[in-house]
């Protein structure tokens, strides 16, 4: 089977074969810059969407952890409020029994 070559070496070649050349190298470029950016886009937006729902959940994690400290922290100051008036009361009985 023979191979076809349609350039001879003294077949000279014309202004439209370069120009084509050059329109499909062109067009073959472009396309993989084109592919490219769509790809990168792709990536972006699910990386975005990644750290989305990362943020969401330590930020519930963290209302969680928060709720929980705030609760604490309530209940030590109804505990630190009681110590006052405790100290209060004794301090106004040792007063009361100490001055005659």
């Amino acid at each position: 089977m023979e191979a076809h070559h349609p350039h001879h070496v003294s077949h000279k070649k014309k202004f439209g074969e370069y120009l084509l050349g050059f329109l499909i190298l062109f067009l073959a470029v472009f396309l993989g810059f084109i592919a490219e950016n769509i790809r990168e886009h792709n990536v972006e937006k699910e990386r975005a969407e990644q750290l989305a729902i990362s943020f969401y959940d330590e930020l519930k994690g963290d209302s969680a952890t928060f709720h929980i400290v705030l609760k604490n922290r309530i209940r030590k100051d109804i505990s630190l409020d009681y110590m006052k008036i405790y100290f209060v009361i004794v301090a106004s009985f040792i007063v009361q029994k100490c001055l005659p």
